[in-house]
């Protein structure tokens, strides 16, 4: 946003967010800026405006409020829209994954809060993009926000693994804490592959992201101790996403593939420190 340029206000009335071009100064606190835009926090609301680059904000400020959003926008946490250059959205807490934080802070029902967000997403047709930025921590509420959702591209595919547990897993100290971050991870994967929702579409190459862990075992002698554990959790999830295919194609598929889950849940449980 220019410089000494705040001639907008955006304030919660009665419920809805009420909008009006004004002249009231330190309306806007700026919060980052990315590839698509600048994103600013509208003081003493819970929302924040996301505006495009290279935009004249003098003449967009002043058209309409738009509070008639798509339910991608809705995926996109946006509550209303000024014009195609800016967005309002909800402010939500937290820090950038990419930051610095300790395996014991990420709660075994927040992953699974998260990827069922990312899930149920892709089922409407929107898909997250992964990088670790674009994924919210808050420590007060242990909540994991995903933002950042774009129309799905043909062939995407849903990793157990995304990029953000990946920068985690970097961060981890030695191999019990590896192993317990990955254990959470998959729980809560588990707790997802038991819905009926998730099909095979779905489930393709869920084995991307738990490569790119190999790989970082493998080479990172921190982790050497864990390189049995990552290799058998591998193949076990392989064997279960086999047997998720297989459902209602053989008797008693359903009762084996429950078992399964059910044997890996107990193993992953006693790897959480």
């Amino acid at each position: 946003m220019p410089e000494g340029f705040v001639k907008s206000y955006a304030a919660i009335k009665a419920g809805g967010l009420k909008y009006k071009p004004d002249t009231i100064k330190d309306t806007f606190e700026f919060m980052s800026k990315g590839a698509q835009g600048s994103v600013h926090r509208i003081l003493n609301t819970n929302y924040v405006i996301k505006v495009k680059n290279n935009k004249d904000l003098k003449q967009i400020l002043f058209r309409p409020l738009n509070l008639n959003i798509s339910e991608a926008d809705r995926i996109n946490h946006i509550k209303a829209k000024i014009g195609n250059d800016i967005d309002i959205l909800y402010f939500v807490p937290g820090e950038q994954i990419k930051n610095q934080f300790s395996q014991s802070e990420f709660k075994h029902n927040k992953i699974t809060d998260y990827l069922k967000y990312i899930y149920n997403a892709s089922l409407k047709g929107m898909r997250h993009d992964i990088g670790g930025k674009n994924t919210l921590f808050d420590k007060t509420s242990g909540n994991l926000t995903p933002i950042d959702f774009y129309p799905n591209k043909p062939g995407y595919k849903h990793f157990l693994i995304n990029d953000a547990f990946i920068q985690l897993y970097n961060s981890t100290k030695n191999t019990k804490e590896a192993e317990s971050l990955l254990s959470k991870i998959t729980l809560s994967f588990l707790e997802l592959l038991k819905t009926d929702t998730i099909n095979k579409k779905g489930l393709r190459n869920i084995d991307t992201g738990l490569k790119t862990v190999k790989d970082i075992t493998l080479t990172n002698q921190q982790y050497k101790e864990a390189q049995t554990f990552v290799h058998d959790l591998e193949k076990k999830l392989k064997d279960i996403v086999q047997q998720k295919n297989m459902l209602g194609i053989f008797p008693d598929t359903q009762k084996t593939f429950l078992a399964q889950i059910e044997k890996l849940e107990q193993e992953l449980k006693t790897k959480i420190i």
